[in-house]
């Protein structure tokens, strides 16, 4: 395998910012997200956490053009994001979805071509540039040996790091990712997490992901964002973020929280379900 060190990313894109105002969002009558104020750290990596129905793949969504505001806006460098053209979007901010589909037969390395549309010209031809930025992006994810497979011939892991590739392929500074684990063992969970780890170490990369998994959410990231009931309860560091009174107020869990002596992260031991008298004495 190619040293993930040694590969330089052929970026085409400088830093950039996203973040969220005063962002309410719901689906039809329904109100999910309130007046929403967030913004992700540049070349960090931001972990959103929170139980099931709390908003963080709904925040996900919006930050990614996915899903129209009901109030609020999102904004790529300062510009509102519904007005910038999608092809400017998707060369700054790369996006995988929570169990994306394909259609049947695809190749590993016709999926992530598909990731060049963005830099293609109108008749959608392709340059050596998109050559050397989707063979850049299978050395990245280890799959150049798996380039003729279809999807449905691959693993779990090696698929999702096929639609990682896809994003890459984009070359754009911000990757989305929603529940980018989800489905997976969990040796394919570690093997994407320390992927998305080295992209954003050695090139810089920003990267957002919701994540189910607390201790794997405070492991891989620099930043959390805790939600609860569509509002920011809490974010900051792992160590700022990742307490007793978050487990108990937001999950309604009792826990011990310690320290990995390896990672220097904060993990949290599960003991016991939390009463709602406890939850209340803790807010």
């Amino acid at each position: 395998m190619t040293s993930m060190a040694t590969i330089e990313v052929p970026t085409s894109a400088p830093p950039t910012e996203l973040r969220t105002s005063d962002l309410t969002l719901g689906y039809d009558d329904r109100i999910v997200v309130r007046s929403l104020d967030l913004t992700f750290p540049i070349g960090r990596i931001t972990a959103v956490v929170g139980p099931n129905g709390s908003g963080k793949s709904t925040i996900i969504r919006a930050a990614a053009r996915l899903l129209r505001p009901k109030g609020g806006a999102v904004f790529l460098d300062g510009k509102a994001i519904a007005r910038i053209p999608t092809k400017e979007v998707a060369r700054r901010l790369a996006v995988l979805p929570q169990g994306p589909s394909s259609p049947e037969g695809l190749t590993v390395e016709r999926l992530v071509w598909n990731g060049r549309y963005p830099h293609q010209g109108f008749l959608g031809t392709s340059s050596a540039a998109d050559a050397e930025a989707v063979a850049w992006a299978l050395r990245q994810t280890h799959l150049e040996d798996f380039s003729e497979r279809t999807l449905d011939a691959l693993s779990g892991g090696e698929r999702q790091r096929a639609w990682i590739a896809m994003a890459l392929a984009q070359q754009t500074p911000i990757l989305i990712l929603d529940e980018p684990t989800t489905f997976l063992d969990l040796g394919h969970q570690l093997e994407v997490l320390e992927l998305l780890g080295e992209l954003n170490e050695r090139q810089g990369m920003t990267v957002i992901m919701v994540l189910h998994e607390l201790n794997q959410a405070a492991r891989y990231s620099d930043h959390m964002v805790a939600v609860q009931a569509g509002s920011i309860w809490r974010q900051g560091t792992p160590d700022e973020v990742m307490t007793k009174e978050l487990l108990e107020v937001v999950f309604g869990v009792h826990a011990d929280v310690r320290v990995d002596e390896i990672s220097g992260k904060p993990y949290c031991v599960p003991l016991s379900r939390a009463t709602e008298a406890d939850t209340e004495a803790a807010s």
